[in-house]
């Protein structure tokens, strides 16, 4: 039985973060576990978590439970499509994963959640 990430996009993907350190290197490695250990995050608590104008990587799925009013730019594996929908009215951005380490690549002012 193989554990962790078969999808050969995010085999890559794990590959490019690793190169790096620190923020991106703790993202790969939490990539790497299988799908049921990585972490969710409903909206709502994404709203309790982060201000207005943050920058954060969640490696894992954002769901549309709860509310948000300000806006924040997030990196997910995946999101839902009320999720989206939900930080988009509010002004903010969802991105893949590839295109937040593309824009972010020295992790700077980039928070990680778990």
């Amino acid at each position: 039985m193989k554990y962790g990430p078969e999808n050969i996009q995010t085999l890559k993907l794990v590959t490019k973060l690793n190169k790096k350190k620190g923020l991106w290197r703790k993202v790969s490695q939490i990539i790497c576990a299988s799908r049921r250990r990585r972490p969710e995050m409903n909206v709502g608590r994404l709203a309790k978590v982060t201000k207005a104008g943050d920058v954060a990587v969640l490696p894992g799925k954002l769901l549309s439970g709860g509310e948000i009013r300000h806006a924040v730019t997030i990196g997910c594996m995946g999101a839902s499509a009320a999720a989206k929908k939900k930080i988009e009215a509010a002004k903010g951005k969802v991105l893949k994963l590839e295109e937040m380490f593309v824009k972010h690549a020295d992790g700077k002012g980039v928070r990680l959640l778990k």
